[in-house]
């Protein structure tokens, strides 16, 4: 958990820093986020993420491990009150391409 909550939070500051709102997200080999962490994830990041961090797209290069993809729609499905637009792809070509036609900056 302090793992996950440490990389979220770098992410945030770059976000923040930087002025920008888009983020590609690799999940080929990732191990599945646990009960607390998708619970952290969905109801404190994202809603932080989005308010503070400026965050409005994320590309998503899906996993083929079942379980990952499974807390990865959970977390999504908690932003539908959220400034924020989600799509999946199976390759890093198509997802950077879509996330390179958003706006760089929150709008």
């Amino acid at each position: 958990m302090a793992d996950t909550c440490a990389l979220f939070t770098q992410i945030s500051l770059g976000l923040q820093q930087h002025g920008w709102s888009r983020v590609l997200i690799n999940q080929i080999g990732m191990a599945p986020f646990s009960p607390d962490e998708q619970q952290w994830v969905a109801r404190t990041w994202l809603p932080q993420a989005v308010a503070n961090g400026g965050y409005r797209h994320g590309a998503i290069i899906v996993s083929p491990n079942v379980f990952v993809r499974l807390a990865t729609t959970y977390a999504t499905a908690q932003v539908q009150d959220l400034a924020i637009t989600y799509r999946t792809f199976n390759f890093e070509t198509e997802a950077v391409r879509w996330l390179l036609e958003q706006p760089l900056g929150p709008q």
